[in-house]
């Protein structure tokens, strides 16, 4: 019985102290806070292996490394800025698939191997998580079609065009 009431002593006032303090509008209250968890997933990865990313929110950069199938890391911001999310590229490996689960308040948009994330809506902190998940390989070059060759020497015929009738024209002064 003793315990009991010290536990209703001690509790009651905790508790409204604590809704208090977040109830309360002040001068200092910070903006509305996002986060997003960035995941590396990479089947055939050796363990500790590390995935470079680039993360840009506002003018700030920084390079983070997440490691492949091991914890995911964890990023904060705010909805003064957006995110955004770029996986560098890794020797010997290529991006496959790139997700996001996200909650209504935050907006996404990709892009090629990255993800700019936006925190937006009502006034509580949401995170979500990306998933970016990379396969044994290299990444393709483009090689250029057929009409493509055609329209590169197109260009050189008509600059090489365009040179005889400089020198022509230089000649013709010249005389």
């Amino acid at each position: 019985m003793r315990d009991r009431l010290l536990i209703n002593l001690i509790f009651p006032p905790i508790f409204v102290i604590c809704l208090l303090s977040t109830a309360i509008p002040t001068d200092s209250a910070r903006a509305q806070e996002c986060a997003i968890l960035i995941c590396k997933h990479a089947a055939s990865a050796q363990d500790g292996t590390l995935f470079p990313f680039i993360v840009r929110e506002g003018n700030s950069i920084q390079t983070i490394e997440v490691e492949a199938n091991g914890p995911c890391y964890l990023l904060d911001f705010n909805a003064s800025a957006s995110l955004i999310v770029i996986e560098a590229p890794f020797p010997g490996w290529k991006l496959d698939e790139l997700f996001c689960i996200l909650p209504p308040d935050i907006n996404v948009d990709f892009a090629d191997r990255s993800v700019e994330l936006t925190c937006v809506g009502s006034e509580t902190s949401m995170a979500g998580t990306c998933n970016f998940f990379n396969a044994e390989g290299t990444e393709t070059a483009a090689i250029p079609t057929l009409s493509e060759w055609g329209m590169i020497a197109a260009a050189g015929v008509l600059g090489l065009v365009g040179v005889y009738f400089v020198i022509r024209r230089r000649k013709a002064q010249a005389v």
